[in-house]
C-alpha cells in the first residue's frame, strides 16, 4: 500500500466515523424526543451511567464516558437544574462531590426503553453475518485502544456496555 492511499483511507475513516457518530447521536436524541425527553445523548449517557453505578463523581464519570471533566460540567449543572440528579457531599472528604440520580431521574429513565429495534447501528449490525460483526467491533476497538493510549479505558467501556446489558435484563425481569 502506497503512503497515499494509507493517508486518504486515514482521512476516509475520520469522515465516516465522524458521521457515524453524528447520526448516532441524533438517532439516540430523536428516541429520547419521542417519549418526551429533550436532552443530549451525553446527557442520557451519564443517566445510564449513574443508574448503573450509582454515585459517581465528575471525575469518575469522565473516565466512563470517556470525555473531558470540563464538558461533564455543564451537563451535570443542566441535569441538576432540572432534578434529574443531585450532588451530594462524601463525609469521609469534603472535597469529593458524589452526584446521583434523584427518584425523579430513575422514573425518567424506566421511561425510556432500554433498546429499540430501529437504532441505526442495530439496523446495520443485524445485516452482518457474525464473525465479521465481531471482527468489525474488535477493530473498533484496536482503532480507540491505539488513540486513547489505554487498553484499560476500551476494556471498562466493553465491561460496562456487557454489565449495563445484564443491569437492564435484570430490570426487565422485574417489571
Amino acid at each position: 500500500m502506497s503512503e497515499r492511499q494509507l493517508y486518504q483511507d486515514a482521512l476516509e475513516v475520520r469522515i465516516l466515523t465522524a458521521i457515524v457518530a453524528r447520526e448516532a447521536r441524533q438517532d439516540i436524541e430523536g428516541r429520547l424526543k419521542a417519549y418526551g425527553f429533550e436532552m443530549t445523548a451525553l446527557q442520557y449517557r451519564v443517566l445510564r451511567q449513574l443508574q448503573q453505578d450509582g454515585q459517581l463523581t465528575i471525575k469518575e464519570l469522565s473516565r466512563s464516558c470517556m470525555v473531558e471533566p470540563a464538558t461533564l460540567v455543564p451537563v451535570i449543572d443542566t441535569l441538576e437544574r432540572h432534578g434529574i440528579i443531585r450532588r451530594g457531599q462524601d463525609p469521609h472528604d469534603r472535597r469529593r462531590t458524589p452526584i446521583e440520580l434523584t427518584e425523579q431521574g430513575l422514573e425518567q429513565l424506566r421511561a425510556i426503553p432500554f433498546e429499540h429495534e430501529d437504532d441505526v447501528i442495530v439496523r446495520y449490525l443485524r445485516q452482518l453475518p457474525d464473525a465479521d460483526r465481531r471482527a468489525f467491533v474488535h477493530h473498533l476497538r484496536e482503532l480507540v485502544t491505539m488513540i486513547h493510549g489505554d487498553d484499560a479505558a476500551v476494556r471498562r467501556i466493553t465491561q460496562a456496555v456487557e454489565s449495563h446489558f445484564s443491569f437492564g435484563e435484570q430490570q426487565a425481569s422485574k417489571g
